[in-house]
């Protein structure tokens, strides 16, 4: 079980977390890598099918620092996203762009997100790839290997044959990544699925009144596992009474309960 977050923390993280992604147009790449050593820009290929270039997608080294290091360091200053950059609904995948750990545009390969996990948030090789692997193959073309964080860009073509529709949508497409029963989203058929809604978040804060921990803070100002219970619970029963077409699928089931424990495991 992770540490405990506290409030303050937690605050903090989440709306700064709520607003970041990539840096720069798919034609730039990034620099060499000071911690890895390498460069993580994309490989292309020979390969062409509908004007598309095929690119090579390679699973990066682990990292091999285990120093102390700041973060975000000043190399990586929030700057808030312009009108033509994504932002979705992944906290996590907002913050890294909003501080240039990825492309601040929005728009990301496999390889950039993976490093930028591990970096950013100390995460391990695989469950980084893991993450990023995930998104580019049900949200972003895996061809060219680009994603959005967000919505449609004409950055992200559609797979060759539009053998998955005729756009690419980005995490923030309903029905994959994104669902029902956010702790910070609205449903999809209700409203907002992107933006971070302070309703929500005031909601959860009620369920951290009834069951979080004692800390530094005050009362019932650290999050703990009954907290998110609580929060998850909560969440459910009022989509489910104000959303007609309310899913709660197994890949949802994943994802959501999934983002309680992240935060447990890497908000600190």
């Amino acid at each position: 079980m992770g540490a405990p977050i506290s409030i303050a923390s937690l605050r903090r993280n989440m709306k700064s977390l709520a607003t970041l992604v990539l840096l720069v147009p798919a034609v730039f790449s990034f620099p060499r890598n000071p911690i890895l050593g390498r460069r993580d820009d994309p490989t292309p290929t020979t390969e062409v099918q509908d004007g598309q270039t095929g690119t090579l997608i390679v699973l990066p080294p682990q990292a091999t620092e285990t120093g102390l290091k700041q973060i975000p360091d000043a190399g990586h200053p929030f700057i808030a996203p312009g009108p033509d950059d994504q932002r979705g609904p992944c906290p996590a995948m907002n913050t890294l762009a909003n501080h240039g750990y990825i492309p601040r545009n929005g728009i990301a390969s496999f390889e950039q997100i993976t490093l930028a996990l591990m970096e950013a948030f100390n995460l391990e090789l695989i469950f980084g790839a893991n993450m990023a692997a995930n998104n580019m193959l049900t949200r972003g073309n895996p061809f060219i290997d680009r994603l959005s964080i967000g919505g449609v860009s004409a950055l992200v073509p559609p797979l060759p044959g539009q053998i998955d529709g005729p756009v690419t949508g980005g995490i923030a497409k309903h029905g994959r990544f994104e669902g029902d029963a956010s702790m910070t989203r609205a449903d999809a058929f209700i409203g907002d699925n992107r933006d971070f809604q302070d309703l929500l978040y005031d909601l959860d804060l009620l369920q951290l009144g009834k069951f979080g921990s004692d800390g530094p803070d005050g009362e019932s100002t650290v999050f703990n596992v009954e907290t998110l219970i609580g929060i998850k619970k909560q969440n459910i029963m009022m989509d489910q009474a104000a959303n007609p077409k309310f899913e709660f699928a197994a890949r949802r089931m994943n994802a959501a309960y999934g983002e309680s424990a992240f935060m447990l495991k890497f908000v600190v």
